[in-house]
């Protein structure tokens, strides 16, 4: 068995004594709401967003940035029509997946358009809305 001033010492030791928790790794991110979306499972409701944002100046295709909430407030204003494209927006959460490619369903690997980040346990602080046109 390998002890903690062992582990200190020596991070290469055998941790295999050791539970292996995920790091919390958390964002804040603000953009652009791209696309929401009310989505039903079963019996169970809940908006899913897609966020757009630009990482560095001069960044053409942007982040998609996913995440879902089944908040009451985030729920009526997606019913009375207060959440268009465009809309500025802040996330926070705990980041679960960051990916630029997926597996089609022959096996091949296809680049996304623009790479994805999912969060999970989001917050979401709304800001301006994009000016109406006409």
């Amino acid at each position: 068995m390998t002890t903690l001033a062992q582990s200190v010492a020596n991070p290469a030791a055998n941790t295999s004594d050791y539970k292996v928790y995920a790091d919390v790794t958390s964002a804040t991110i603000a953009g652009r709401l791209f696309h929401v979306e009310l989505v039903k499972n079963n019996e169970r409701e809940f908006l899913s967003f897609t966020m757009i944002t630009n990482l560095f100046d001069g960044d053409e295709t942007g982040t998609a940035v996913k995440f879902t909430t089944s908040d009451a407030g985030m729920m009526k204003m997606f019913a009375g029509g207060w959440l268009p494209n465009g809309r500025r927006m802040t996330v926070i959460g705990q980041v679960k997946e960051v990916r630029n490619s997926y597996t089609n369903k022959d096996g091949e690997l296809v680049a996304l358009k623009r790479p994805e980040l999912k969060l999970i346990k989001a917050s979401v602080i709304l800001g301006a809305s994009p000016k109406k046109k006409g």
